[in-house]
């Protein structure tokens, strides 16, 4: 199985414009650290889940959430955060 995490933080400018990262890490902990480090905001998690097929789960975020993207990873997401949050959430590794 290939478990890992799918995460989306969000950090404001300081014109108060809000960007979201739908992301991915094997890491967490290292992973918003070092995102912490390169952006000069506070970020905020919105959501990360432990998941298997992180790899998939994250495409398929980014598929799902196209119409939004700004550059790369980041979206604006501020009129659907809700509905990302539960798209999420729906693919959360239970385990056993």
């Amino acid at each position: 199985m290939n478990l890992g995490y799918v995460y989306i933080i969000k950090f404001a400018d300081s014109s108060g414009r809000e960007f979201y990262k739908i992301g991915l890490t094997k890491y967490k902990t290292k992973r918003i650290v070092h995102i912490a480090t390169v952006i000069p905001f506070k970020i905020q998690m919105v959501k990360i889940v432990y998941v298997s097929n992180y790899r998939l789960i994250e495409k398929h975020m980014h598929e799902k959430f196209a119409k939004y993207k700004i550059l790369n990873e980041w979206f604006d997401l501020r009129k659907v955060e809700n509905e990302a949050i539960l798209e999420l959430t729906n693919f959360e590794f239970k385990g056993s």
